[in-house]
């Protein structure tokens, strides 16, 4: 990767570097008025549904990894105590990712998923059929899914939700010899206890994840529950990989 690539900030839209430690913004201040926004409830979203109740849903991709890099920093949540997280890019790591850990010269990356979505148990009949998921699996835990989205992108000739998902994947799985790599799913939302990658929608996806569980990349799934204007950490979820 060239030193000198640039990408625009999602906030500002100004290009800057892309090493710089405040990815995906410019600066401090940009990434600070994007949580304001999601604490503000700008990017949420509130969905009243007759058996579950009202949820807040937080709506923003980006926000994901602020709110991860939180967690990791003031010990709230961290699988690897001896790593403390990394203020930018190391320069000699070629693989573009959300968050770097240290220890000395060991170095893990993160890739920070942010999850909206959410499975339904089929016994509901009140439920807008086409629209959602049911899951099967008995007994029903509402689960976080991943990716939800139209299968209008092709990875290796087959239809898929996001091809860059399905494409980073491949690449951790091959770069795995160089560098530990982490896939943490942030249930962005407080009413499921699991996760579950979306068979339903895109089982490309789905089997390259339990392929890179198998090849010994970390998964885990964390959860958010939102109110007023602020979050509470729900802790580590079950992650359950198998077809439903």
């Amino acid at each position: 990767m060239r030193k000198n690539q640039k990408i625009k900030c999602v906030n500002c839209y100004k290009e800057f570097d892309i090493t710089l430690d405040t990815k995906p913004f410019c600066s401090k201040r940009c990434s600070y008025i994007d949580l304001n926004n999601w604490l503000g409830e700008k990017y949420s979203i509130h969905i009243n549904e007759e058996d579950y109740g009202q949820t807040i849903i937080g709506a923003n991709p980006h926000t994901a990894e602020i709110i991860g890099k939180e967690i990791i920093k003031k010990n709230i949540w961290n699988p690897y105590p001896k790593f403390k997280v990394c203020k930018k890019k190391p320069a000699h790591i070629d693989y573009l990712g959300d968050i770097y850990l240290k220890d000395h010269n060991n170095f893990i990356i993160i890739e920070m998923k942010n999850v909206i979505c959410a499975s339904y148990d089929p016994n509901l009949k009140k439920i807008n059929r086409r629209y959602v998921f049911f899951d099967k699996t008995n007994p029903f835990k509402r689960a976080g899914i991943y990716p939800n989205g139209e299968r209008n992108q092709k990875y290796k000739g087959k239809s898929v939700v996001s091809e860059r998902s399905v494409r980073q994947i491949d690449k951790m799985i091959n770069s795995k010899q160089k560098y530990q790599f982490a896939i943490v799913f942030l249930v962005n939302r407080g009413d499921c206890s699991t996760f579950k990658p979306n068979w339903q929608r895109d089982s490309v996806y789905s089997k390259k994840l339990v392929k890179a569980a198998k090849s010994g990349i970390d998964v885990y799934a964390l959860g958010i529950n939102w109110h007023d204007t602020a979050c509470d950490f729900n802790g580590q979820l079950e992650v359950d990989l198998k077809p439903w």
